[in-house]
């Protein structure tokens, strides 16, 4: 009632000038007409409680209405604003207040949530950025590094192409060369096989000329003679025209080396006393000796003729490895080149402050131009290798001390062996020089001791060192594939072995299961109780021994606790 009467009477009291106010307040909700007036009027609510008061500005279709309803509300808001406020009114006011405060707090909370977002996105897309940078800076920069090696493998690639080339071209004259040399091993081998037919076909001979004079035979010195006398005798004319014109040259040579022999020249005819039928079957084998001597010589002619080629492909072959060695060090020279010229390209590396450990006075040095980029894992090695490195400078140091010994050693050893050559020299000296009254030559007397015969001796030697090298080739073949078959019977017997075993471990199985099956049926209970009670008295035996033991153990680790080693004594 107190703010209706303030009320009215101050809006009274505004009005007056404008036409009357009320003099309680009950009347101020009059409006005072012809001014433009201004009044608050208070409402009771249904509660009977004083409701908010309402400002109703009349105009009177002038401006100064305006003007006079603003000075209206501007009155009106310091005129609430001192009267006091009721408690529910201070209480929707905290409300109101505490719940723009939530509403203000959780705006800045947002407000600073999507500011963070947004700086931590801001920050990622940077990052991204700087590493998107230096991807595409590296890209270029490799791009730039693969010109350079392709404009420099296109200046090498001219060069690397002839020398591939050259070396192509001497790899397949090698292949040739080496088929070739092949096929004369092959063709000698054969060779070979048919000249030892040959010469068993001439041993033969020999065979039957002793068969028919024996060495009992009075005549058997004259018809030798006339058994290895070399006569001239006419060569069979083959059927082609250039064949006949060698054998005319063979012919030639044959008859000026027969020239040189003076049996020739002598008349040849029967010996006296000599049986004719014996004469003319040692003319016989003669001329089956002097067919089998022109067939050995003519295939001699042959072999000598592969071994020549042999030779020259052998030659050639040579050459060839040599051209290739000088191309393989020309290509690997060009190769060295080009790495070099490749290794003069400055390539770029990216590197982390933590991988660079070049500090001079403690600092990174600005100037990093004389730096070397190096693993730790190769320094490590180079660490290690200069460990090994003195290891083995010892090691090689206590062999070279030993060598030394060994080399005195070895001089002492030659001293004594020259002095002990030395006097063997002067006694064979003097040996020679009382037997012979010069000094002998034993080499030029080994050299001049060979005869034909030792030759023959020699040659029937390597047949029959050939022939025994094949037996025994067939004989190690026979013994591999005795030695083959025994394994694989030694293995099947093995296996039957095993499975002996396997059914004889089964069956004492078998044996145990059942013996024990009959003990379990047939068993006698006082028998079971007795040795019941026997174990039992073994494990009160076993248990009563331990304990005493761990008494005793107990005792000596107490004992050497207190360092007492009286019980010891």
């Amino acid at each position: 009632s107190e703010r209706k009467a303030a009320g009215g009477g101050a809006l009274g009291g505004f009005a007056g000038g404008a036409g009357g106010g009320g003099k309680d307040g009950k009347d101020g909700g009059k409006t005072a007409a012809g001014g433009g007036a201004a009044a608050v009027a208070t409402k009771k609510d249904s509660s009977g409680k004083p409701a908010t008061p309402s400002l109703t500005a009349a105009a009177a279709g002038t401006p100064a209405g305006a003007g006079v309803a603003v000075s209206v509300d501007d009155a009106l808001s310091k005129m609430m604003a001192a009267v006091p406020m009721s408690d529910f009114e201070r209480q929707l006011s905290a409300y109101v207040r505490k719940q723009l405060s939530h509403a203000r707090a959780r705006a800045l909370d947002e407000i600073a949530e999507m500011a963070g977002a947004f700086d931590e996105a801001l920050e990622s897309l940077r990052r991204e950025k700087f590493k998107l940078e230096g991807d595409v800076k590296a890209a270029e920069l490799k791009q730039l590094l693969h010109h350079q090696e392709l404009q420099l493998l296109r200046d090498f690639d001219k060069r690397e192409v002839v020398l591939i080339s050259k070396r192509s071209a001497k790899l397949e004259e090698r292949r040739e060369v080496t088929e070739r040399i092949a096929a004369a091993n092959a063709s000698l081998e054969a060779k070979k096989a048919e000249l030892e037919a040959l010469v068993a076909r001439r041993t033969a001979v020999m065979a039957d000329f002793d068969a028919i004079v024996p060495e009992s035979d009075p005549f058997r010195e004259p018809l030798t003679k006339i058994f290895m006398r070399k006569i001239k005798r006419a060569k069979k004319k083959a059927a082609a025209s250039d064949a006949s014109d060698d054998d005319d040259e063979d012919d030639d040579n044959d008859d000026d080396d027969d020239g040189d022999d003076d049996d020739d020249d002598e008349v040849e005819a029967c010996p006296p006393g000599c049986d004719a039928g014996l004469y003319d079957r040692v003319c016989e084998c003669r001329e089956r000796r002097l067919d089998e001597d022109d067939a050995i010589a003519e295939f001699q002619k042959t072999l000598d003729q592969v071994r020549k080629d042999k030779e020259q492909a052998a030659k050639k072959q040579k050459l060839v490895e040599q051209s290739l060695l000088a191309i393989q060090s020309e290509f690997t020279a060009f190769q060295r080149e080009k790495q070099g010229q490749l290794n003069q390209i400055d390539v770029v590396v990216s590197l982390r402050m933590h991988q660079i450990e070049y500090l001079v006075d403690g600092r990174l040095p600005e100037d990093l131009s004389s730096s070397l980029v190096f693993s730790d894992a190769e320094l490590a090695r180079l660490r290690r290798r200069i460990e090994e490195l003195d290891a083995e400078k010892l090691e090689l140091r206590a062999r070279q001390k030993a060598l030394k010994r060994e080399h005195l050693q070895l001089l002492k050893d030659k001293r004594a062996k020259e002095a002990r050559v030395s006097e063997l020299e002067s006694k064979a000296h003097d040996v020679q020089m009382l037997k012979f009254g010069q000094v002998i030559d034993l080499d030029l007397l080994d050299r001049a001791g060979a005869s034909k015969g030792t030759e023959d001796l020699r040659e029937q030697l390597r047949t029959q060192e050939a022939q025994y090298a094949r037996e025994l080739s067939d004989w190690d073949a026979r013994i591999a594939a005795r030695a083959d078959e025994l394994l694989a019977l030694t293995r099947e017997n093995t296996a039957c072995l095993n499975a002996v075993s396997d059914m004889t471990a089964a069956q004492r199985r078998l044996e145990s299961t059942l013996a024990s099956a009959r003990t379990s049926v047939f068993s006698d209970p006082v028998v079971a109780r007795k040795q019941e009670v026997e174990e039992r008295d073994k494990l009160v035996q076993l248990v009563n021994a331990q304990a005493a033991e761990i008494q005793n153990i107990k005792a000596q680790i107490s004992a050497l606790h207190r360092k007492d080693t009286s019980m010891y004594q």
